[in-house]
């Protein structure tokens, strides 16, 4: 019995790079010393933050519209209780009309009311958005961030390359691919290594129209030890 090796060159490459940018504005009060080109971040790594007094002001501004919103209803509901009882002495036969109800007064009282609420939340959220954080566990690609700085609103500031998006591509011929099909799912070794240390999970319906190669893509059990634009060696086994 013989188990046949193929080596072939692999590329180490992401399918996806995540641009950092903050989704509100302001002046740079802190700046991770891991939000640094080649660092690793972890998921949930605070990268900056950006003044956050605008948006407090902001969030004390819809909590007193808030209360201003609900004085102005209550004023106008009780104002409809006492309207309702002078009616009815005066008229116990007819209904009352709405606007001597203070009904449309009291509708919009309660509109400005929920949009008071609404507003507090946006101020909530805009709060929460001056600290940003490493959306996944990955490598930085670039940053270009300074205490002191001043930041727009979706501005790019930086570049993660996540770990989950690291990928090995290998160029085989038609007839390489023909002879270890099926791929997608094939557990491959790199380096020489023995064991096996990542599975093919892809390859393209189409050739390389440059090199008339299909380009077979594999996901590495260990995205860590590996860096972006690395040459491996890569073993399949048959």
């Amino acid at each position: 019995a013989h188990t046949a090796k193929f080596d072939f060159n692999g590329v180490v490459s992401t399918r996806a790079i995540t641009s950092v940018a903050p989704q509100v504005g302001g002046q740079i009060l802190f700046v991770s010393e891991k939000f640094q080109p080649g660092a690793a971040v972890p998921k949930g790594e605070l990268l900056f933050e950006i003044d956050p007094a605008d948006f407090e002001l902001s969030l004390e501004r819809s909590k007193s519209e808030i209360a201003a919103a609900e004085s102005d209803l209550a004023l106008l509901e009780a104002e409809a209780t006492l309207a309702l009882t002078d009616w009815n002495e005066l008229f116990p036969d007819e209904p009352i009309s709405d606007l001597a109800a203070r009904r449309p007064q009291i509708a919009a009282a309660k509109a400005r009311l929920d949009g008071a609420r609404a507003s507090l939340k946006t101020a909530e959220l805009s709060l929460t958005r001056t600290r940003v954080f490493a959306p996944e566990d990955g490598t930085v690609r670039s940053a270009s961030l300074s205490h002191g700085q001043v930041v727009a609103p979706n501005q790019v500031v930086g570049q993660l390359n996540p770990l989950g998006a690291t990928e090995i591509t290998v160029s085989l011929s038609p007839t390489e691919v023909q002879l270890l099909s099926p791929l997608v799912g094939r557990q491959v070794a790199f380096d020489g290594g023995g064991k096996p240390s990542g599975v093919a999970v892809r390859v393209d319906g189409e050739l390389d129209q440059r090199t008339r190669l299909v380009q077979v893509y594999i996901k590495p059990d260990d995205p860590k030890s590996l860096r972006i634009g690395q040459t491996v060696t890569v073993s399949v086994y048959d």
